[in-house]
């Protein structure tokens, strides 16, 4: 018949190759995890980079909309009719230039709004490193927009002997047109 020593060594050798097959697994296993999570970080890392990029264009095109000095007459609000009878010519002028300007730089500020958001998200992901790579951008933003109060003070200076107290862009919301009264 079969010998014990035989039988026992079979067994050992099963459960040597059974051992060594388990860590084997194991190890692809760890490793294939490993590469799923490289691989899935680095498409997270890929979206918001590509995220960001879309909404820095975009903040992009909305300053240089503001910057653009062309305004067209279809861009120019005129005020409420009875806000508007008391009106001069250049006032009427300066109030649509205002609102105009005002409706640009809406524009920047739901874009930079997006903007921050996906920031937020990127400083989870990176650190604070990559807003700091935004704020030179931010602070020339507030720069246009004191640039464009300041052009805005002057034509009404020049413009309007009145003196409306029409609200100039602001960084939040557009003003109300109501807030259009001629001042005494």
């Amino acid at each position: 018949m079969i010998d014990t020593a035989i039988v026992e060594s079979v067994g050992l050798v099963k459960d040597i190759v059974l051992t060594i097959a388990a860590v084997i697994g194991g190890f692809v296993a760890v490793r294939g995890l490993r590469t799923w999570n490289r691989q899935l970080k680095g498409g997270v890392e890929y979206e918001l980079t590509r995220r960001l990029l879309k909404y820095s264009y975009r903040f992009r095109d909305a300053i240089s909309r503001v910057r653009n000095p062309l305004m067209w007459s279809s861009e120019m609000p005129t005020p409420p009719a009875e806000v508007g009878k008391a009106m001069s010519d250049e006032d009427l002028r300066y109030y649509g230039l205002s609102r105009a300007y005002q409706l640009r730089w809406d524009k920047v500020n739901e874009v930079r709004n997006d903007l921050q958001t996906e920031l937020i998200e990127a400083e989870v992901l990176w650190g604070r490193v990559v807003y700091k790579q935004f704020q030179p951008l931010f602070t020339l933003q507030n720069e246009l927009l004191d640039s464009a109060k300041f052009a805005l003070s002057f034509n009404l200076f020049f413009w309007s002997a009145a003196r409306l107290t029409i609200p100039l862009p602001s960084q939040s919301s557009a003003p109300s047109r109501a807030s259009c009264v001629r001042s005494s």
